[in-house]
């Protein structure tokens, strides 16, 4: 288990599997984040490169870029993990296919009450690119998670994920309407021009908005 723990500065891998706080994660990840630039070849992500397990409550800011496939702002490559209470607002780019906001590629596994805000985009012929979710195999259950439309620049996302407007992701600032299923106890919905952050274990709404 890696809890209350999170890395900064810059993260580069000329191979597989990079990430901002784990290259390959088989266990939980509770309470973390990386501000730290990422970028790699395949399966690269802001926080994680490969998850087989789950995350909770965790987040990643800095910008993720892939020179071929499986990129995300969180995660590169989700193969079985559950991905809750969690967010991405870094840019995300790559060249290959599986390009996604949040998750490039999802295997299976569930991701719920989550959301990503960094602008997507390839420097190449991509397959599969999305505002949450670059490509799901068809074996998760996407629920209570969006991107913005607008600062990701993708109309589109994988199925179950919901695409929103700048101004309905920042104007609920309670669980009610869209956020009626996130659980107050892990988040701070903050004002009507901010976007939701976690508060759960060491992590704090102030350290979380400029």
């Amino acid at each position: 288990v890696i809890t209350d723990s999170y890395t900064t500065g810059g993260v580069s891998g000329d191979d597989d599997h990079i990430g901002g706080l784990v290259g390959v994660s088989q266990g939980r990840i509770l309470g973390s984040y990386s501000s730290s630039n990422v970028s790699g070849s395949n399966v690269v992500g802001g926080l994680v490169g490969y998850s087989d397990v789950s995350i909770f409550g965790s987040y990643a800011t800095g910008s993720v870029s892939g020179r071929y496939d499986h990129v995300g702002g969180l995660v590169g490559s989700n193969v079985r993990g559950t991905i809750t209470a969690a967010y991405a607002t870094g840019a995300v780019t790559g060249s290959g296919d599986d390009i996604g906001g949040l998750v490039g590629r999802i295997e299976a596994g569930p991701v719920t009450a989550s959301y990503a805000t960094g602008r997507v985009s390839t420097s190449g012929d991509t397959f599969y690119i999305g505002g949450l979710v670059g490509y799901d195999a068809g074996n998760s259950a996407i629920s209570d998670s969006y991107w913005d439309t607008q600062t990701s620049g993708q109309a589109h996302s994988a199925a179950g994920s919901i695409g929103l407007t700048t101004a309905q992701l920042q104007s609920p600032t309670d669980n009610t309407g869209i956020y009626a299923n996130w659980n107050p106890e892990y988040w701070d919905f903050g004002a009507a021009d901010q976007y939701p952050v976690l508060q759960y274990a060491g992590l704090g709404p102030t350290a979380q908005r400029p």
